[in-house]
């Protein structure tokens, strides 16, 4: 998943995915690994900024749940 988000080479993405792909995704991009998932549940929104997309490469800016 991060190679396909990398290949993009866009500076902006929206992701729309479903548990718990996108809670791992979360995890994995924010701290690393899976095992940290942030919990999301339906319409969450989460914002996170880096600038590699690299496991542990990315700061979560904030998580919404509307």
């Amino acid at each position: 998943m991060l190679a396909q988000l990398d290949k993009l080479g866009v500076d902006e993405v929206l992701l729309v995915s479903h548990q718990p792909l996108v809670g791992e995704l979360i995890g994995v991009l924010a701290h690393g690994s899976p095992q940290q998932a942030e919990p999301m549940s339906t319409a969450s929104l989460a914002e996170l900024e880096g600038e590699f997309v690299v496991a542990g490469g990315m700061r979560l800016n904030s998580v919404r749940h509307v």
